[in-house]
């Protein structure tokens, strides 16, 4: 684990000079690659409002699995409003079958 890794954990992203954002870019790439259902394990983020982890989780999701629409500007819009833009970045839509 890296230093930058490691103060997230213990401090906070803000403690150690990040937005929400770019902690959630670095714990991403952090993160050792696993299995695509496995759950984000944000325990580092239990003294974060629940608003705040979910947009954490969000961004992740979105930058992890290649959700639609800009990863970036939806978790501010996300800080800003305290829900995550389904409408502008969330799954790829399936094709129906005919």
């Amino acid at each position: 684990m890296d230093s930058g890794t490691c103060c997230i954990q213990r401090f906070g992203p803000e403690a150690c000079g990040l937005t929400a954002a770019e902690a959630a870019v670095m714990m991403g790439s952090a993160k050792a690659a696993g299995d695509a259902a496995q759950e984000w394990d944000d325990s580092h983020n239990a003294d974060l409002p629940e608003w705040k982890r979910r947009c954490i989780r969000n961004y992740g999701d979105c930058q992890e699995r290649g959700w639609t629409g800009s990863c970036y500007d939806c978790m501010r819009y996300c800080e800003g409003q305290q829900e995550w833009p389904l409408d502008k970045c969330g799954p790829p839509q399936r094709k129906k079958r005919k």
